[in-house]
């Protein structure tokens, strides 16, 4: 008989352990879909303002300040949304070559007027 009760709590616990395994991961799951749900509205922002700054560039032909604007907004909300290791890829690094490029010509340009 305490054989017999021995196996049941053994059945309890073993029960009870895959009940709280699938909590934690139902949890687990819960946490990244509400930290995706709230970084979405940000990230869509930064991805409309870099839109914003392609449409004025390629219609002035020039990089305004609406331009320079928008692409700062981006910057500042893609620093809060976006992974780490996502902003410092090669493609980003060539992208900030560019920028850095283009500035330096606005600026010698500028320096000519």
């Amino acid at each position: 008989m305490a054989d017999q009760t021995a196996v049941y709590a053994l059945y309890v616990s073993i029960g009870s352990l895959m009940v709280s395994s699938v909590s934690a991961c139902f949890a687990y799951l819960a946490q990244k879909q509400a930290k995706k749900a709230a970084t979405q509205e940000p990230r869509r922002e930064a991805i409309k303002h870099i839109g914003e700054a392609y449409f004025e560039v390629s219609n002035n032909g020039y990089v305004g300040d609406k331009a320079v604007n928008s692409i700062r907004e981006a910057r500042k909300l893609a620093a809060l949304v976006f992974k780490r290791k996502n902003q410092n890829s090669p493609e980003n690094r060539e992208f900030a070559k560019k920028l850095v490029t283009l500035l330096t010509r606005m600026n010698d340009d500028a320096a000519l007027f």
